[in-house]
């Protein structure tokens, strides 16, 4: 093979690697680019819903207060804290028909908010019953009513914990398999771009084997 053929033939190759290698760079830049924005968005979207849950047990428990203050309260001051009471339901409901709107596919946390939601139905059937007895005057302190309302209360809570887990562990999670995947999409991309690297060592190890060869049959 002449000069001039060799020179072709390394310049092919040259060609060849630095296509690879360019390419595998813009790749890696755009699949890193892509997950970059996919977590991204799992954190925004994951901490309003978290930071949505706390302000559902931050609401409750306000609410609870209020309930345990009402026998002591004069009429005034009673009729102030049920407007508030009502008031946190109100906000609580925009906060759950938000959630709801949100759809996930994480089989814990879309069974935890329906629980939730029936919980929270059940506490305020009791809250309700317990105003009732408030305005018209009837003893509620240490009677079955007020241990039926803390035992719902208790629950309800119990239920906003568990979702709140739920829609945790669902950020760990997409986090860890989006973690799972940079590495998996950097390995394979590596690979890609040290191909014409491995297959010139391979060319050059044949190439050598076979000078080899060659020489040994002109000793003999």
């Amino acid at each position: 093979m002449s000069k001039r053929g060799n020179h072709f033939y390394s310049m092919k190759w040259v060609t060849v690697v630095a296509s690879v290698f360019f390419i595998s760079i813009v790749w890696l830049i755009y699949e890193v680019n892509r997950i970059d924005t996919k977590y991204s968005q799992l954190i925004e979207k994951g901490t309003l819903h978290l930071h949505m849950v706390q302000q559902l047990t931050f609401n409750t428990n306000r609410s609870q207060l209020l309930l345990y203050g009402l026998p002591h309260q004069d009429s005034s001051k009673r009729k102030e804290s049920i407007a508030e009471i009502h008031k946190i339901r109100q906000t609580n409901s925009s906060i759950y028909d938000s959630l709801l709107k949100r759809k996930s596919s994480c089989s814990k946390q879309t069974n935890a908010t329906p629980l939730t939601i029936e919980a929270r139905k059940k506490y305020n059937q009791k809250v309700d019953e317990y105003l009732q007895k408030i305005l018209t005057g009837q003893p509620v302190i240490n009677t079955p009513l007020s241990l039926e309302l803390e035992a719902a209360f208790t629950n309800y809570q119990n239920n906003i914990n568990h979702l709140f887990l739920s829609k945790n562990d669902h950020v760990q999670s997409v986090s860890n398999r989006y973690t799972s995947e940079t590495h998996t999409k950097s390995l394979l991309i590596s690979s890609f771009a040290a191909l014409p690297f491995i297959l010139i060592i391979l060319f050059v190890g044949v190439l050598l084997v076979e000078m080899r060869s060659l020489f040994s049959g002109f000793n003999s």
